[in-house]
């Protein structure tokens, strides 16, 4: 392959992008969450995020220590009843033990000071996302 047509090709793959969006059965009373790629770029990345109808999950890596007092918790308010929540690695987890898959960490609404019904994103950027099958 040409060196050109390389570099064309591989900045096309390198550009897409997209989003998971995680969806109810039709109830009115289910929680809708959408991730996309709208992050605090000055924030790490993280396994994996998830918003659930009263808490806020973050996995993140782990050397076989780290819980969330490992970790900083930015709120922050961007509209009428709309919160980002980011966490940043605080301290270093100087553990030896082989966790490939991280460690999830949970903050309830309340512990975040964010009000029961809020529309939370996330800040970080998700390495991973987990499948959210839909129905019908």
């Amino acid at each position: 392959m040409k060196p050109l047509a390389f570099s064309v090709a591989a900045f096309g793959l390198l550009s897409l992008g997209g989003c998971v969006i995680a969806v109810g059965d039709g109830h009115d009373d289910d929680f809708d969450a959408s991730y996309d790629y709208d992050f605090d770029e000055r924030a790490g990345t993280v396994y994996g995020a998830e918003v659930l109808p009263d808490a806020v999950t973050f996995t993140v890596t782990s050397n076989g220590c780290t819980d969330e007092t490992f970790m900083d918790v930015d709120v922050e308010r961007i509209g009428d009843d709309r919160y980002a929540v980011t966490v940043d690695r605080e301290q270093a987890d100087n553990c030896r033990a082989l966790v490939p898959e991280g460690v999830t960490l949970v903050w309830s609404f309340a512990d975040l000071g964010i009000p029961a019904g809020a529309d939370v994103r996330i800040g970080n950027q998700v390495r991973r996302y987990r499948s959210v099958p839909l129905s019908n």
